[in-house]
C-alpha cells in the first residue's frame, strides 16, 4: 500500500512502481529517504555501511576492489541519485554479502548460528571504522 510505512512514499507521492532509472539506485534512495524520515537515521550512517564493507573487502583474497574508503569519500562521491553517491552503489558482479547491525553488546551476548564469525578478529563497529 503506497504510504504505508511498509511502502513509504516520496515526498511527490510517488511509490515505488514510479521511480525514474536507474531503478536500482533510486530504489535504495527510495528506501534511504524513508529511514532518514521515519527512523531518524543520517546521510552519515546509511553511508558507513559502504565504509564498513569496503574494510571486509580489502581483507578478502578475491574481492573485486580492496580499496578502503572514508566516510567523507563516500559521502562526497559522485551522488547518483538521491541519498545515494557511487561508492553506495553495488558493483556488477555475481554473489552475496550481509552486514549484520547491532550493539557491540549485543554482538558479544550472541549466540546464534553466526557466533563464532561475530567473535573473530574481522567484526567490526562504526566506533572502529571511523579510527582508520
Amino acid at each position: 500500500m503506497a504510504g504505508s510505512p511498509d511502502f513509504p512514499s516520496d515526498r511527490d507521492g510517488a511509490d515505488l512502481m514510479t521511480l525514474r532509472h536507474p531503478f536500482i539506485p533510486n530504489s535504495y534512495s527510495h528506501v534511504s529517504q524513508a529511514q532518514i524520515r521515519l527512523h531518524g537515521l543520517t546521510r552519515d550512517q546509511l553511508a558507513m555501511v559502504s565504509v564498513l564493507m569496503s574494510l571486509q573487502a580489502s581483507r578478502h583474497p578475491l574481492a573485486l576492489q580492496k580499496k578502503i574508503h572514508r566516510l567523507d569519500e563516500v559521502v562526497q562521491s559522485q551522488e547518483i541519485a538521491p541519498a545515494v553517491s557511487l561508492y553506495e552503489c553495488a558493483r556488477k558482479a555475481d554473489g552475496a554479502g550481509a552486514i549484520i547491525v547491532m550493539s557491540e553488546k549485543a554482538a558479544r551476548e550472541y549466540s546464534g548460528p553466526l557466533s563464532p564469525q561475530l567473535r573473530t578478529e574481522t567484526f567490526r563497529c562504526c566506533t572502529t571504522v571511523l579510527s582508520f
